[in-house]
């Protein structure tokens, strides 16, 4: 009958529509993920990103086994088996900002709020080169030339 062939070929076109508009918005939404999603996508579903190669597939199976999936949270194991907690990259900023303007002691140098981050059991791969980076843009007294020397200071008479 010429009426089911035609609700066959509408049918076929309102599901490849839908695919389309499946992958523009799967698309939308791989712009956004935090960089650990591909590993939280192993961890549950065990499916490997298509577009890596056996390098990159060897790298990331040997990288994997050092994190831990637990339900919202991503953690990663440390050295002596200590986990932190895996942040994005949009919660960068706020965690540097904490641990180096805090009112209980802070402004300290790159090393210094690093390790803070670290004592409280936050991570991320880039947090020295993000801390160095952070510290010299915001604090004046990083830059060359900020502070003078001691024997340049005069002495004061007692």
């Amino acid at each position: 009958m010429p009426e089911e062939q035609l609700m066959a070929i509408m049918v076929l076109k309102e599901s490849f529509d839908e695919q389309v508009r499946l992958e523009e918005v799967k698309a939308l939404r791989d712009e956004n993920l935090p960089w650990y999603a591909d590993i939280v996508k192993f961890m549950v579903s065990g499916e490997v990103p298509s577009s890596f190669n056996a390098y990159k597939r060897k790298k990331f199976f040997k990288d994997a086994r050092h994190y831990y999936w637990d339900e919202p949270y991503l953690y990663k194991r440390g050295p002596y088996n200590i986990y932190r907690r895996c942040i994005a990259e949009e919660d960068v900023q706020g965690v540097l900002e904490h641990f180096h303007g805090s009112a209980y002691g802070g402004h300290f140098a790159t090393f210094k709020t690093a390790t803070k981050v670290l004592q409280s059991g936050l991570w991320w791969p880039t947090l020295f080169k993000d801390a160095a980076s952070y510290i010299a843009k915001n604090n004046p007294f990083q830059r060359k030339g900020g502070i003078t020397k001691r024997d340049e200071m005069p002495l004061t008479q007692f």
